[in-house]
């Protein structure tokens, strides 16, 4: 009995030894399952990014792009997290836990659309279906912002605060334009012309695409030779208006059709004799959609047009700046005038504009026979001689305003036609048409 006990011991202990195993025996650790998005794990390649990854891959140092778009194991959108075929990040893109909220909204089940804009331009990306600012047929009319289309705005302001010239601005001449904190009419910051010599030119060139009619408006400021050393701004090389002198902070504007046009601030001295700090500055440049024209293309002046003088104003098919007619000054004799008036309200200051064209007499310092533009019976502009179709326009106060074009001889001499017109004027009555505005 004793010896079948001590058997039975025996054999107990070995199977418990078996049990325990010995210390010589290998230990075999469970085996993790696989992971979902099969990347190289965050903590045996590359740490991620610093920053706060807020919804949008964070680039951990390479972005190889290598096939796949790979969030390291958070990603998750259903199983896995992989942008088909749009950017593909091979292990770089690391969402060290963050992403798995928003992406799991955003995805909806698919990366391949989403991630693919999200990341143009930022992961190193397609540029997109667009290239510029001013590429406005790829967009439809929209803009171009980050190599994406988006909605155009209405209104497109430029004031020269971020202390450098816009993108698509472009400078020239003998020295170009530069964006200064001398001298400003709104902020910090204006557009000044470069230090130019004798017979030199500095020039401010951009160019807009735009869907509809626009106003261009834009302050100036000169201190310059009167008369000889000139700020000009040409709309398609075409001058459309010229200052000098020294002038206090003044709104302009230009205008044009849908379609690519070119606007031009250009500085010119002349051969001698400078004045001032010679130099020109612009500030607070605005493009909107032009407000509606009146135009006379019914054959008759509009409804609260009034004509009066030795002879009055008509509606004539001979000039017209649009469409086939404008307005016209009557036939008068040496020191005799035709005057056109329309009064008008404005809740708020506004611009009034028109298109004029002139066959007159004209001295080299002087109108002789001319057209005058006034308002209250004051005098804002005259031009006379032999003058193709060109756009004035004068800013009105808010208030009830009286607007008269008035053609006046002198007592001797004839010139040309002996006439001028005037065609599509925007009174400022009209609120600007809304609409997008696609430009540089």
């Amino acid at each position: 009995m004793v010896r079948r006990s001590r058997v039975w011991s025996a054999l107990l202990c070995v199977f418990a030894a078996c049990a325990r195993g010995s210390a010589d025996d290998p230990v075999i650790r469970p085996v993790p399952p696989p992971r979902a998005d099969a990347g190289p794990r965050p903590d045996a390649m590359v740490p991620p990014d610093a920053g706060t990854d807020a919804g949008m891959p964070v680039d951990a140092g390479g972005d190889s792009d290598a096939g796949m778009d790979v969030d390291a194991g958070v990603d998750v959108d259903a199983a896995m997290d992989v942008d088909a075929g749009a950017d593909v990040d091979a292990g770089a893109d690391v969402d060290a836990g963050l992403d798995a909220g928003l992406d799991g909204g955003l995805d909806a089940g698919s990366d391949a659309g989403t991630d693919a804009g999200i990341d143009a331009g930022t992961d190193g990306g397609p540029p997109g279906p667009c290239t510029g600012l001013a590429d406005c047929a790829a967009c439809a009319g929209g803009v171009c912002v980050a190599g994406a289309c988006a909605s155009a705005p209405e209104t497109l302001t430029y004031d020269f605060e971020s202390g450098a010239l816009p993108a698509g601005w472009v400078a020239g001449g003998a020295t170009g334009w530069l964006v200064t904190n001398g001298r400003a009419r709104g902020g910090a910051f204006s557009a000044r012309s470069g230090a130019i010599g004798d017979s030199q030119t500095s020039t401010l060139a951009v160019t807009f695409t735009v869907s509809q009619p626009v106003t261009v408006a834009f302050w100036l400021n000169t201190v310059t030779e009167t008369g000889s050393d000139e700020l000009d701004v040409l709309v398609d090389g075409v001058v459309a208006g010229t200052w000098s002198g020294t002038t206090a902070w003044t709104q302009a504007s230009v205008g044009f059709a849908a379609g690519m046009h070119t606007v031009t601030w250009r500085y010119t001295k002349d051969a001698s004799v400078a004045s001032g700090s010679d130099r020109v500055w612009i500030d607070d440049v605005t493009v909107r959609a032009a407000p509606p024209a009146l135009g006379f293309e019914d054959g008759a002046l509009p409804p609260g047009f009034t004509t009066s003088g030795t002879a009055v104003w008509f509606v004539d098919t001979a000039r017209a700046h649009t469409g086939t007619r404008a307005a016209a000054s009557g036939d008068v004799g040496n020191s005799q005038q035709s005057s056109l008036t329309r009064t008008i309200t404005l809740t708020a200051a506004s611009e009034v504009s028109f298109w004029y064209a002139t066959s007159s007499e004209s001295g080299i310092f002087s109108v002789y026979d001319g057209l005058q533009f006034r308002v209250d019976g004051a005098l804002v502009g005259e031009w006379g001689g032999e003058v193709a179709w060109t756009r004035a326009s004068a800013a009105v106060a808010a208030g009830t305003h009286t607007l008269e074009w008035r053609f006046e001889k002198d007592g001797s001499i004839s010139a040309g036609a002996d006439r001028v017109w005037i065609d599509d004027v925007v009174t400022g009555e009209e609120p600007p048409l809304g609409g997008p505005v696609c430009g540089g």
